[in-house]
């Protein structure tokens, strides 16, 4: 389940950082790119890359670091996230 939030987040992070990037105006400051979509773009691929860990249950660290940045980028979507990727951590393989 954290896998899976983790991967939803993720995308809407990526979305977050593809509209400020294509309508800064919509950032509310004239460098929207670097204020949003820098953080979001980065926040995106780690949070795909930990769901994609947390689905194949390797790399219990990259999953959890999925998972925190869920948790910074959409907060209360991220808490379940954390939860579910910690509780999980006897389920992966390294």
């Amino acid at each position: 389940m954290g896998g899976f939030l983790e991967i939803v987040i993720g995308g809407l992070s990526l979305l977050v950082a593809l509209c400020s990037a294509l309508f800064p105006p919509l950032a509310h400051a004239p460098d929207g790119f670097y204020l949003l979509a820098v953080p979001f773009l980065i926040f995106g691929v780690l949070e795909l890359l930990g769901g994609i860990y947390a689905f194949k249950r390797q790399k219990w660290v990259l999953a959890l670091i999925g998972s925190v940045c869920a948790f910074l980028a959409f907060f209360p979507v991220g808490i379940p996230a954390v939860i579910f990727t910690i509780l999980s951590k006897g389920e992966f393989e390294s």
